[in-house]
């Protein structure tokens, strides 16, 4: 995903009249993002430029400004797998089991070491994912005791 501060340059450089490629080069970034970051602010003038009453005009002008909404609630985890899950499970099910045994102990299982547990068996997964969800399954249901 590119910057928005870098999408408000390739506006600049456009309306000063650059051509796509010589933003394309200097810049750094492909031709077709150029052409997609150029067409949408286009779209976003003709839009303002037809707007008719007031709503219409707000409305064109939050397309221009505004940053862009991403809809992630269809996306698919791909490194998460529930192979992964129910490999997590097992050693934290393991760990529990270690804790009834010798209590609360320094060599406890961390999220590095899992994570070092599942690359060394093949596991195409980063440590920051790992932490992520070790952290959420290693939390206890709060217990209250009532006299």
């Amino acid at each position: 995903m590119i910057r928005i501060n870098k999408e408000f340059e390739v506006i600049h450089r456009f309306r000063n009249g650059e051509s796509i490629r010589k933003i394309s080069r200097d810049m750094d970034i492909d031709r077709k993002t150029v052409r997609r970051i150029r067409d949408r602010y286009q779209a976003g003038i003709d839009a303002l430029d037809d707007a008719q009453n007031e709503k219409e005009i707000e409305a064109a002008t939050e397309q221009l400004v505004l940053e862009r909404k991403y809809d992630t609630s269809n996306r698919k985890k791909r490194t998460f797998t529930p192979e992964v899950e129910a490999r997590m499970s097992e050693l934290l099910e393991k760990e529990r089991e270690k804790d009834r045994r010798l209590g609360p102990h320094k060599q406890a299982l961390t999220a590095k070491a899992v994570y070092e547990i599942l690359a060394e068996e093949g596991y195409a997964i980063k440590y920051r994912t790992v932490a992520h969800y070790w952290s959420k399954m290693k939390v206890k249901a709060k217990e209250a005791f009532i006299k």
